[in-house]
């Protein structure tokens, strides 16, 4: 949540981050592997949480992903 809410854009009852970061940044930026990213993210988009399309994250469930990230 720390790039949505340094950076994030509301629109549409959506956060977008405008920042373009790969699967790769985001997985040094947590200390894990782009393969786990990958399957987090491949996770909440099916779950209806977030999209990330060409290296941008669009998060449309705000309240699922801070419950989700409060463990």
């Amino acid at each position: 949540m720390v790039l949505a809410d340094k950076h994030g854009k509301a629109a549409f009852g959506n956060i977008q981050i405008p920042v373009k970061l790969s699967q790769q940044d985001l997985g040094s930026m947590i200390g894990t592997s782009r393969e786990s990213v990958n399957k987090v993210l491949s996770d909440w988009t099916r779950g209806g949480v977030l999209a990330h399309v060409a290296g941008r994250v669009t998060i449309s469930d705000v309240q699922a992903l801070r419950a989700m990230i409060a463990y």
